[in-house]
């Protein structure tokens, strides 16, 4: 595009960063926040935001994903190995097979499993009330936004240099320390 003054302001929604809104920072679930107690089990409520065990289909899925790597909903999150964490936050890209055993029914179901981490956000989502919110928010942490490093723009807006420095970088210097980097520029 040719270049705007709406290219360059992350206040804008041609500028700003896609991820982060031109925020810098963008909000993740963190794994310590959701396993306070890693020495618990699943069913002992080791998964903070679920709490105990009770009959409802993410224990079902979790279950069917502990059973399908050769654990339990006993085994302690601390015993587990990393790649099975990471399906149960994460999820699975492969449909699993809930036996009908143990959702009480006479047939298996199938069903895609999205992880802990998007369930965190549907429930939040889906109830759209503050009190939502802020239970999602207690799971969560703020990181620099991964796609624009913090600097709050768009790879378009980043890429125009000034002397090889992008807007963001100029706009992050002291104001004496940009007036005597301009003195060097032709």
């Amino acid at each position: 595009r040719e270049p705007a003054p709406n290219n360059f302001s992350f206040n804008s929604a041609q500028g700003a960063c896609p991820k982060c809104k031109g925020l810098g920072f963008v909000s993740e679930i963190d794994r310590e926040k959701v396993m306070p107690d890693p020495s618990l089990s699943v069913r002992k409520g080791g998964l903070a935001p679920l709490g105990e065990y009770r009959n409802r289909l993410i224990f079902w899925e979790i279950q069917t994903v502990l059973e399908q790597a050769g654990f339990d909903l006993a085994t302690p999150l601390a015993e587990l190995p990393e790649e099975v964490l990471d399906t149960i936050f994460n999820g699975s890209g492969e449909r699993l097979r809930i036996p009908g055993e143990i959702m009480h029914t006479t047939d298996d179901q199938h069903v895609e499993f999205f992880g802990l981490v998007k369930y965190i956000r549907q429930m939040a989502d889906s109830e759209m009330t503050a009190a939502a919110q802020k239970w999602a928010e207690q799971f969560s942490k703020e990181i620099v936004c991964p796609c624009c490093n913090g600097q709050r723009l768009n790879k378009e807006a980043l890429s125009y240099r000034f002397d090889g420095k992008n807007i963001a970088e100029l706009a992050a210097m002291d104001i004496g320390e940009l007036y005597e980097w301009l003195e060097d520029v032709e």
